[in-house]
């Protein structure tokens, strides 16, 4: 357990802190505005209803996205998201350096394009193991609150941080919800428990997660269907989640593997079909600078061209 020195700063200084770093890169919505120009009386009386214990957190707008897969948003209030954003970096504080060095996602130096590279440099150093890629079936709607809460309970004992997380676990069912920043760390938090099994207790050639997504490299086939019992095992009796049956790839690392949007072999990354055709199917004035970058790290020389003219379209 971690001591009182830990506890969560639940002052006005710090919440003004949050909402600095909650408003980067924000578009200006109404609320968002509403909420800034009235800023110090809302700060204080966050801060005032954390130290009274009056904080209830607000109610979701909802909506549809479609892109690989149909996904339900749920956006918090802009009061709560600046509470996210402060209990984010109190457990970010607390966790981050726990958690294994193969977990990619939602850290400092890291990242989607660096897990990639990583799993790159895996297939380099064991270009013969044998590789198990999967994911996990809707993740963040069957994570189970209450294991988690109990989880965090083992390195948080401040009794006012444990009580705004607990505010926001309760906020949402089932799960948590994808579009809280809390549940990035939550994410991490909760799969740390699976990164740590894996890790030392079957022992892979290879280990490396982003997200939900996450593959393994074993010496051979033997291995790989004990690590594969094993994992799913864990995943079902730890943690009550499930693998996505429709989504296992098994193969040799030399051979290529699809993780991340890409295919990734020893000697060579390439985007996916998939996201080939949507890169230019989304593709304008404002976005093309940023998909230059992607292509130039992992497309063709075909998609480089194709994007080389596209530049000029909007030169």
């Amino acid at each position: 357990m971690i001591g009182s020195e830990s506890a969560v700063d639940i002052s006005f200084e710090n919440l003004l802190k949050s909402w600095r770093k909650y408003k980067v890169g924000k578009n200006k919505s109404l609320e968002f505005l509403q909420f800034e120009y009235f800023l110090e009386r809302n700060l204080m009386s966050l801060a005032g209803d954390l130290a009274s214990g009056k904080y209830m957190h607000g109610k979701y707008t909802n909506f549809l996205v479609e892109d690989n897969k149909r996904r339900l948003i749920s956006v918090a209030t802009i009061r709560d998201r600046v509470i996210h954003r402060l209990v984010y970096e109190y457990l970010v504080s607390l966790f981050d350096h726990t958690f294994d060095f193969g977990v990619w996602s939602c850290r400092n130096c890291k990242g989607l394009v660096g897990a990639v590279h990583y799993c790159n440099q895996l297939t380099q150093k064991y270009p013969n193991a044998y590789v198990w890629r999967a994911d996990i079936r809707k993740f963040f709607d069957n994570v189970d609150s209450v294991k988690l809460f109990a989880i965090i309970k083992q390195r948080v004992s401040d009794p006012k941080a444990l009580w705004i997380i607990q505010k926001i676990l309760a906020s949402y069912s089932p799960g948590i919800s994808i579009g809280n920043l809390t549940s990035q760390i939550f994410a991490n938090i909760y799969l740390n428990e699976f990164d740590r099994f894996v890790r030392h207790t079957l022992r892979p050639l290879g280990y490396l997660r982003y997200g939900d997504d996450f593959v393994v490299f074993a010496n051979n086939k033997v291995q790989l269907e004990i690590i594969v019992s094993a994992a799913t095992g864990f995943l079902n009796q730890k943690l009550s989640l499930e693998l996505n049956r429709n989504n296992h790839f098994f193969g040799k690392a030399r051979s290529g593997i699809m993780f991340l949007g890409c295919i990734i072999m020893p000697d060579e990354i390439m985007l996916n079909r998939r996201n080939k055709r949507r890169i230019f199917r989304r593709l304008n004035s404002k976005n093309i600078s940023s998909y230059h970058g992607l292509l130039r790290q992992f497309g063709d020389k075909e998609l480089q061209r194709r994007l080389a003219w596209q530049l000029l379209k909007y030169t």
